[in-house]
């Protein structure tokens, strides 16, 4: 009989911003969303770049084989229903568009800009 296995990751305050560097820029979330600051060809930053409503990785996840690899994310929608799914990483390693859509269908708000979309 399989088993699954989650391993519950530290616990982070919904209100505390998240930063993540990333190429050339940050990933800042916060109460709004999860955004985007690049930095232009001078080094300047630029303007804040929207990305989706808050989105949380909750726990990562596998199969008791320590196979099926994944992440366990959270968001609440539009209506205020809190929302989990178990995301194989291995739909990270194409363009993710499978990732957005299943988000998407959800209830997770995205932006449909490209600029967006391609980071």
């Amino acid at each position: 009989m399989s088993q699954n296995q989650v391993v519950t990751l530290t616990n982070i305050s919904q209100n505390r911003p998240i930063v993540c560097e990333y190429g050339g820029g940050h990933f800042r979330q916060n109460e709004k969303g999860l955004w985007f600051i690049g930095t232009d060809k001078d080094g300047s930053q630029l303007s804040p770049r929207w990305i989706c409503s808050p989105l949380h990785v909750v726990a990562k996840t596998r199969d008791a084989k320590s196979g099926e690899w994944g992440r366990l994310l959270e968001w609440v929608d539009d209506d205020g229903v809190t929302h989990q799914w178990a995301m194989p990483l291995a739909l990270l390693q194409g363009d993710a568009s499978d990732v957005r859509r299943e988000l998407a269908r959800l209830g997770l708000a995205i932006s449909p800009n490209k600029l967006a979309r391609d980071l």
